[in-house]
């Protein structure tokens, strides 16, 4: 159980950098410790995250991977339209977060009923990091949600996805209160690896922030006129708070075994009719944007090609699909897998260099 409890927690915190990025320097964006970034209210001139995306809000943080992960604003822009993109959501990353802390919860309890004394302070450190680490799933997943229910609200002024917003954002405070009050006796009052404010402290001492954030919500609902909300609203907050569910179907697709610079790269990608797909690809270069081309159908083959032209380059190559159901609904393929364990993109390199 105590592997198992592991193997679960120490996940949450990758999953919860990749897909909420308020800043991309690692001496100001301390997860672990985080300073609450406003729902509503965009940063201050102090705060931590200066070099976020305008409004500097949660809700338009970008995710450390924006092709693969949606912004809140984004995302909530999509369920209006009725169009969800093939990107992973924030409600999709906030169920994420909900399974592994619940299952490093539920090993953890097991691990203290198999102890012979849980009180050693080799099993202490265990235990309690791993709380505080369950803990921050919990809070990000539940705040995850009152974001995506907040711009809902916002972009339709509903006072139900408003109310919802604020209940999960309790659950969320509730979830960082547990830590504070778990690492009280254990920690320092004061830990630091660095001279500014959000360098140091306590998880005691961001739960002001929190509060002042929860306080903002609640004061536009006591202001809030009636909701002017189309009456699909409900299944929205519906799908928010729910559980997620992504489309897939069994594909098949064989990358090359490298390509010729100058030369186009022919794909073929196998999935049941009557799909549509689109192919995503790049040089390795995060600089660089990325290129999409539609894909042509021969039966229940798709076909697309990487252009000669694009290809006369040192860099590798990286690709992924987009497959688009009849619905409309979107998913990735090879993406990250049920169990979030696969390389999302496949990679290619050239058979001779520059």
């Amino acid at each position: 159980p105590v592997g198992t409890s592991l193997a679960h927690a120490s996940r949450i915190l990758p999953l919860v950098t990749t897909a909420h990025c308020p800043s991309a320097a690692n001496n100001l964006y301390w997860p672990e410790m985080y300073v609450n970034m406003s729902i509503i209210e965009p940063a201050a001139i102090d705060r931590p995250y200066f070099d976020t995306l305008s409004p500097k809000t949660f809700n338009y943080a970008s995710p450390l991977d924006s092709e693969l992960f949606s912004r809140v604003a984004d995302f909530a822009d999509e369920l209006l339209a009725g169009k969800v993109s093939a990107r992973y959501s924030p409600v999709e990353v906030a169920q994420w977060l909900e399974d592994l802390a619940q299952a490093a919860s539920f090993n953890l309890s097991a691990a203290e009923n198999k102890s012979f004394d849980h009180r050693t302070a080799a099993f202490r450190r265990f235990s309690i990091d791993t709380t505080v680490v369950i803990g921050l799933g919990r809070f990000f997943a539940n705040k995850l949600r009152a974001a995506v229910l907040f711009a809902l609200h916002e972009k339709t002024g509903d006072k139900d996805a408003l109310a919802e917003s604020i209940q999960h954002y309790h659950l969320a405070r509730d979830a960082w209160k547990r830590i504070a009050s778990v690492t009280a006796d254990v920690y320092v009052q004061d830990v630091t690896y660095g001279s500014g404010w959000y360098q140091r402290g306590h998880w005691s001492d961001r739960l002001a922030a929190i509060e002042t954030d929860i306080a903002a919500l609640e004061k536009r609902a006591a202001a809030a006129p009636a909701s002017a909300a189309p009456a699909s609203i409900a299944r929205l907050i519906n799908a928010v708070t729910g559980h997620p569910d992504r489309p897939t179907a069994p594909v098949k697709h064989e990358p090359p075994a490298s390509f010729r610079r100058g030369a186009a790269v022919e794909l073929a990608l196998s999935v049941a009719s009557p799909r549509a797909a689109h192919l995503h690809y790049r040089h390795t270069h995060q600089a660089q944007p990325w290129n999409v081309a539609s894909m042509t159908r021969e039966g229940e083959t798709l076909h697309a090609a990487i252009p000669a032209g694009y290809t006369d380059t040192a860099y590798p190559l990286e690709y992924y699909f987009e497959i688009v159901e009849p619905s409309g609904q979107a998913w990735l393929h090879p993406g990250l897998g049920p169990d979030l364990d696969q390389q999302p993109y496949f990679t290619i390199r050239s058979t001779r260099t520059a």
